[in-house]
């Protein structure tokens, strides 16, 4: 198994974007929260595998092959005959505001689990130390899928002491039926959750908290060891062993595009943890890469801009080594 051995689960979409509107040339790409993690993850040498589920079209062809040469490892993606990804169309008003339309009833991560067998899954609990996955993740899945997911992270979590649970909170109103679901499907799975990254904002939409310590509280019901909460231009919050840090962002830049900043954030996080940097250290690198992220247009930015980071991390580790 390896240290760095991340297996990263969630949805990814065809992307319309541009100037959408009948008659006009919008752009096609890709998008999906865990994905971005995976992708940056793999940007800073990480070692990190997509489970998804596609189609067997030329567009979800496409996508794994552009996966490929971000060295995500693919070969847990599931091509589903006859199957094709979900879409959404990003529309851009006069002032800029976004507006964001989806065609996903159909997409094969709905159905993830009823091509994975049990032992498949317990492949994946044995090759990798890192599972990581996100709000948005769990909306996809009726009661039946989550019955299969929460019986996996038991499993997971049971079968070594050295095994990690990330999770993301990445709370979107529209992609559940309702705030009472997404709360059923929460304690469902915190659990087993060992380091929570969320984001203020959500806890404040979700469960209409006031201040950071209120979602601490709650979080602390479920016994997770590590909590971090993010908090724009705010000092990140870390929960780890009863005691409380705040963690000042060392540079504040003036965004042009915030998109991918908690995704990008998780990333740097993630692979300086695994890594074995302390928490403090990772969260500072991980605010770092995030303000390099959120200076540029889109959610996947031009590798020139990221490949420093590398060499920043590499020095980190030899630092603390």
């Amino acid at each position: 198994m390896s240290q760095n051995k991340l297996l990263a689960i969630g949805e990814c979409m065809l992307e319309l974007s541009g100037q959408i509107e009948l008659g006009s040339q919008a752009k096609l790409n890709f998008g999906g929260d865990v994905l971005n993690t995976a992708l940056y993850f793999a940007r800073l040498s990480g070692d990190v595998s997509f489970l998804t589920a596609l189609g067997d079209d030329n567009f979800s062809a496409q996508m794994i092959s552009h996966w490929d040469t971000e060295n995500i490892d693919t070969s847990k993606v599931l091509k589903i005959k006859d199957k094709v990804p979900g879409l959404y169309a990003i529309q851009t008003d006069k002032q800029g505001e976004r507006s964001f339309y989806y065609w996903r009833e159909q997409a094969p991560i709905k159905e993830i689990f009823n091509y994975l067998s049990v032992e498949d899954l317990k492949q994946y609990t044995k090759e990798y130390k890192y599972l990581y996955f996100s709000g948005i993740s769990l909306s996809r899945w009726d009661d039946k899928q989550l019955e299969i997911f929460v019986n996996w992270l038991k499993d997971f979590k049971s079968s070594g002491e050295d095994k990690e649970i990330i999770f993301d909170l990445n709370y979107r109103p529209k992609c559940w039926q309702s705030k009472e679901q997404t709360k059923a499907y929460l304690h469902k799975v915190l659990k087993y959750v060992t380091v929570i990254l969320t984001t203020f904002d959500d806890e404040e939409l979700l469960f209409d908290d006031l201040n950071y310590q209120q979602t601490l509280d709650r979080y602390n019901n479920f016994n997770i060891p590590i909590v971090i909460i993010k908090h724009g231009t705010n000092p990140t919050v870390l929960q780890y062993q009863d005691q409380i840090n705040l963690i000042e962002a060392s540079t504040i830049v003036s965004p042009i595009d915030t998109t991918a900043a908690g995704d990008s954030f998780n990333a740097a996080f993630l692979v300086a943890f695994a890594n074995k940097l302390d928490l403090e250290t990772s969260i500072k690198f991980a605010q770092n890469f995030a303000a390099e992220i959120i200076q540029h247009h889109g959610a996947i930015i031009d590798k020139k801009h990221t490949d420093k980071y590398i060499n920043k991390l590499k020095e980190l580790t030899n630092a603390n080594s």
